[in-house]
């Protein structure tokens, strides 16, 4: 019998520009943006452009559903409703009726894109509060790899105006140590010439030649303190391009891109986490999936997970 995975990205904003003391608070500034957004004319609506791609995103309306933990914390299971244009190679048909063609300004719609938004307060001795947001991100079966984190995403930092939490190194050297022993490390190695091509047949047309040489090692079960001193060692070995992807736990892991530098420098361009975790659908489940009572109820266990490893 085939199972399905529910796969669940949490994504943390960075600490809210205006902060509030209650949990109330925080829940009625979403409110009030949002009604905002849905109250606004149709041709202010946020629109994402892939790119290039003749193929748009428009975030139609955001429904809110509010809720309360057994804690007593408020939470707000978000449904966002959003539609793309610009198919151009595109038909539908529904069994045995004539193909319809979808035209480039026809609307291909989805209303069941999901996410929970959990509230943290955090209260310093001098008196500052700090808030911040968690997503619980619904990405289900039914919907194209990391579509709906585009679209959850989108409303965090296009509508609601939250920045997303950078990711401090020494904070990941933290969470390594905690566990002892990482389970998995990958690093890949690329190389990328553009060199002169003698041997090509129609040299006299060319324009561009890429060489790429690459390799990929992986190691498991890698203790901390090891795992640490491969992820800071900059060697490139020969190659331009080193990206290490770093798998703490079933559900966290950290990506680490190093690049040579125009000065033949090795820079840390980017340090990227994934907090992700997975719910085992069954197959005669699987048209339940998007019931709200259903997505909640899969949301807020993960919720609890996610605290209990306090990565709040």
């Amino acid at each position: 019998m085939t199972n399905y995975t529910i796969k669940i990205p949490v994504i943390i904003t960075a600490p809210l520009d205006n902060p509030q003391r209650t949990y109330n608070n925080m829940v009625q500034q979403v409110t009030d943006t949002i009604a905002n957004y849905n109250n606004s004319p149709i041709d202010q609506r946020v629109i994402v452009l892939y790119r290039k791609k003749l193929k748009r995103k428009t975030i139609k309306s955001i429904e809110l559903i509010n809720n309360t933990l057994p804690d007593g914390t408020p939470v707000i299971l978000m449904r966002v409703e959003e539609y793309k244009t610009g198919h151009n190679d595109v038909y539908l048909q529904r069994q045995a009726a004539q193909e319809a063609s979808v035209d480039s300004t026809d609307q291909l719609g989805s209303k069941k894109n999901y996410a929970l938004l959990y509230p943290l307060i955090f209260f310093h001795e001098d008196g500052t509060v700090i808030n911040r947001w968690c997503a619980f991100i619904y990405d289900d079966p039914s919907k194209d790899d990391s579509d709906v984190k585009n679209t959850i995403k989108t409303v965090l930092t296009r509508i609601l105006q939250y920045k997303v939490k950078s990711v401090l190194a020494s904070s990941v050297t933290e969470k390594i140590n905690q566990v002892g022993a990482v389970q998995q490390i990958k690093a890949s190695y690329v190389t990328l010439q553009n060199d002169n091509n003698e041997d090509a047949v129609l040299q006299q047309y060319e324009v561009r030649f890429k060489h790429q040489d690459s390799k990929e090692v992986v190691y498991e079960g890698v203790p901390s303190q090891e795992a640490i001193g491969f992820i800071n060692n900059r060697e490139l070995d020969g190659f331009q391009k080193k990206v290490i992807s770093v798998k703490v736990s079933d559900s966290l892991s950290y990506k680490y891109t190093y690049e040579l530098g125009a000065q033949e420098e090795v820079a840390l361009s980017a340090i990227e986490e994934n907090n992700c975790y997975e719910i085992e659908v069954r197959r005669e489940d699987i048209n339940q999936i998007h019931t709200p009572e259903i997505v909640l109820s899969h949301l807020i266990q993960v919720v609890n997970a996610y605290a209990s490893n306090e990565r709040v």
